[in-house]
């Protein structure tokens, strides 16, 4: 990463672009947790998932949808291209590995979700309960995201979802939901977006 990366340049764009979001988005993980406080969760299918919402001014539950940024140190996205060697539909995920290289406001991303995990830890039993802890190699904090392709369909029976061509183009997770009973939803989706300059050298 040293020959590729001036790392004091990159930290500090990161620094500027957490800042400047943080300023326009209500849930950023970067800015302090005052909607915590406001904050339950609410099981969607028989507590097979679980989301995190508030009440909002009709008095109706809304899922917070979270925003954070990083730097990407790893990636496994689509396309699926290649059959699991071992019959792990199920286990199929998308992820990424996002670091910040000592920035604060990346710091400050993973101390808030380290205490937006303490509502989680209310519902459930000690034991049944897996705690989240940033990965810490060499003194750079990382935080991984994952989504799996697939889901039970006895679990969301009434769920099911289109794959993306640019996801599936083989068709091997649509062969896997017949073969496995297995089903695609709309939580299994991740939309991905690019960034841009415009002529002011403003980034959108």
């Amino acid at each position: 990463m040293d020959e590729i990366y001036n790392k004091k340049d990159t930290r500090e764009a990161l620094q500027t672009y957490i800042i400047e979001s943080r300023q326009t988005q209500h849930y950023h993980l970067a800015s302090k947790p005052a909607w915590l406080s406001k904050a339950s969760m609410m099981s969607v299918d028989n507590d097979q998932t679980w989301h995190m919402v508030e009440t909002d001014n009709e008095n109706q539950l809304e899922e917070m949808v979270f925003m954070l940024q990083g730097i990407i140190a790893k990636k496994d996205l689509p396309l699926v291209n290649d059959i699991p060697l071992r019959d792990n539909y199920g286990f199929l995920q998308q992820n990424v590995q996002l670091m910040g290289l000592g920035c604060q406001a990346f710091k400050d991303t993973a101390d808030t979700i380290l205490k937006a995990q303490l509502v989680f830890e209310r519902q459930f039993p000690e034991d049944m309960f897996q705690k989240w802890t940033p990965d810490n190699t060499d003194d750079n904090i990382s935080i991984d995201t994952s989504n799996r392709y697939l889901e039970s369909r006895r679990a969301h029976p009434q769920e099911e979802a289109l794959f993306k061509k640019r996801v599936n183009l083989k068709g091997i997770l649509t062969a896997a939901c017949a073969k496995r009973n297995l089903i695609h939803t709309e939580d299994n989706k991740v939309r991905f977006f690019t960034s841009s300059i415009d002529e002011e050298g403003k980034r959108w």
